[in-house]
């Protein structure tokens, strides 16, 4: 067995590399350790105290717990290890076993499992391409150490925003309409850059501002108005702000200008909609 700096231990052709290991608490949690395992032989009947991310990046084997889930496991697969939970896992035959691991545990984890986020009753996830989640969790290892109860919350909290993405059901990459959306409805305040959100998607504005007209049937200009619009009805029904004070949030040049876009859009001047409440 070989070490360097205590990170680093060979035994035949296993190898582990522990990025870091904390001990230090926050008010949300913590994130106890990461590393990489190479050739790993995998785990038999271990408990452990804290949750565990283990993302297999190389390899194939198996999967089993004390709840009776048993399931085969690729390059790919990411399992959560659930505290207390007996688990095993594993290559099969002559299969190679590399994987990524993160160990955290706190409040903030805790409630990702009361919110059914982490699900005992569903420990493996497939997370593909594994380049992309590779990327993600290597960020992890990579990352400086935090030194204070503050910055360790907002890392055990950045991990734990991490799992909700990788882990919620159903969710699907968005589309190119799906980002473009978001970004016409994003900062309203501000004149919207449509140049950029074509570029955000790899084509030129022409052909951006076509296909958008086609998906939804008005052109990006006129969607970006329709949200200034919808955003302009929240803040008149729900808020005491002045038209004037409307018109700045929204990026309006006076409140006369508001007034007039507001009324074309929806047929009634701001006043007279706030009036009917």
């Amino acid at each position: 067995m070989a070490a360097e700096g205590g990170r680093m231990y060979v035994m035949g052709i296993f190898e582990t590399r522990n990025a870091f290991v904390d001990t230090s608490p926050s008010p949300l949690g913590r994130v106890r350790g990461a590393g990489t395992n190479a050739g790993s032989a995998g785990v038999r009947d271990r408990r452990y105290h804290s949750y565990a991310l283990v993302y297999l990046v190389a390899g194939a084997g198996w999967y089993e717990d004390e709840r009776g889930t048993r399931c085969d496991i690729q390059a790919g697969d990411a399992i959560v290890v659930f505290p207390g939970m007996v688990h095993s896992y594993g290559p099969r035959g002559d299969e190679p076993w590399d994987e990524i691991y993160v160990i955290a545990d706190g409040p903030a984890f805790e409630l990702l499992e009361r919110a059914g986020v982490l699900d005992r009753a569903h420990p493996v996830h497939r997370l593909a391409p594994v380049e992309v989640w590779r990327g993600e969790l290597d960020s992890i290892l990579r990352s400086p150490r935090p030194t204070g109860h503050r910055d360790r919350a907002i890392e055990a909290w950045s991990f734990a925003r991490l799992l909700t993405e990788l882990l919620i059901p159903g969710e699907r990459t968005p589309t190119w309409l799906d980002r473009s959306r978001a970004m016409l409805s994003a900062d309203l305040g501000r004149p919207g850059d449509l140049s950029a959100v074509a570029a955000a998607n790899r084509m030129t504005y022409e052909t951006f501002r076509k296909r958008f007209k086609a998906a939804t049937g008005v052109s990006p200009r006129a969607y970006r108005e329709a949200r200034r619009t919808d955003a302009a009805r929240e803040l008149l029904h729900l808020t005491t702000l002045t038209h004037r004070e409307i018109a700045s949030a929204l990026g309006y040049s006076d409140e006369f200008h508001f007034s007039k876009r507001f009324k074309a859009v929806t047929g009634v001047a701001p006043s007279r909609y706030r009036a009917a409440g």
